[in-house]
């Protein structure tokens, strides 16, 4: 199984601008400072179309809160 970063590094990198591998990892260095690992497996659990928390949640217990807790972390880095 790939390493955490490594697979929300692909899945950034499915993305419209991309997020490519690079040889130094440096892309792995600042994914692990941006993201701690409750939010990057939060993040590797979204999918690209729009959709609300509410019916998000019924997938998955906890999932407000942990958006929550992603967007307070953001918005005071804004």
């Amino acid at each position: 199984m790939a390493d955490l970063y490594e697979q929300l590094r692909e899945k950034l990198d499915q993305l419209s601008v991309g997020f490519p591998k690079t040889e130094s990892g440096v892309e792995i260095k600042l994914l692990k400072k941006l993201l701690d690992k409750e939010h990057a497996e939060l993040f590797l659990e979204m999918t690209p179309f729009v959709q609300k928390p509410s019916s998000w949640a019924k997938k998955q217990e906890g999932i407000q809160r942990r958006l929550r807790s992603f967007l307070k972390k953001w918005l005071k880095k804004a």
